[in-house]
């Protein structure tokens, strides 16, 4: 039985596009391995305007943020959930757990992340009090 055109046309588009996926698939987990660990800052959280906070990204993919209000000097309920980098690796984005209301940040460096303001693709002009910070470990502060 010869192939149809038809057939040939989808073989090809399939041929060009598993090994784009695969690459993509390829650089998402690169970038998921080099941006996993934890950040430390100040950010706004649930209804607190200024918290310290504290998130830590899984190499599974998995988060978790947590946040002490400076004006109450509560502790915030702990949030975890999944975790995506996007955009060409330009932005983060943080899914909690049940889906309410996902938090993107801009990656301007592997170092930092700057929690943006509706897009990540969008420029943040003044990044104080919405800047999470890498922590490094111990043995490397020296």
């Amino acid at each position: 039985m010869k192939p149809s055109p038809r057939h040939l046309a989808c073989a090809f588009a399939l041929a060009i596009m598993v090994p784009a996926c695969a690459m993509a698939a390829d650089e998402t987990r690169q970038t998921g391995a080099v941006l996993s660990g934890t950040f430390f800052g100040s950010m706004p959280v649930a209804g607190c305007e200024q918290a310290d906070a504290l998130l830590q990204l899984g190499a599974e993919r998995r988060y978790t943020l947590q946040a002490h209000c400076r004006m109450t000097l509560e502790n915030l309920p702990p949030e975890q959930g999944d975790w995506s980098v996007e955009w060409n690796g330009t932005c983060l984005r943080l899914v909690p757990d049940g889906l309410r209301g996902a938090r993107e940040f801009a990656l301007p460096a592997d170092d930092t992340l700057v929690l943006a303001d509706g897009s990540c693709i969008e420029p943040v002009e003044d990044p104080r009090g919405r800047s999470l910070h890498r922590m490094q470990p111990a043995a490397a502060r020296h």
